[in-house]
């Protein structure tokens, strides 16, 4: 029941925060947030399909695609908050 809620919550994310900096001129901590993104994508769609798939064999393939797109998730995301909280207090 977790997965929905954080699906929603990057879903918010996404358009408040990420589609802004995308489209802006600007190209701060592009990288890590273009890493966070396509890797959520990757780890949501994974996961979905992860439930649906009917042979064992593509079941394990999600499975290690979500295991993998997931640390991919976290440690770009974690690297890109560092990023973020360091950038704003040099600003201040």
């Amino acid at each position: 029941m977790k997965a929905p809620v954080f699906v929603a919550f990057f879903g918010m994310v996404f358009r408040s925060h990420s589609l802004l900096r995308i489209l802006s001129h600007r190209p701060t901590h592009r990288r890590t947030g273009w890493t966070s993104v396509l890797s959520f994508v990757t780890m949501a769609l994974s996961g979905y399909l992860i439930q649906i798939a009917s042979s064992p064999e593509a079941v394990t393939v999600f499975i290690w695609m979500h295991i993998v797109t997931s640390g991919v998730f976290v440690g770009g995301y974690g690297i890109h908050l560092v990023l973020g909280w360091r950038f704003h207090r040099a600003r201040t």
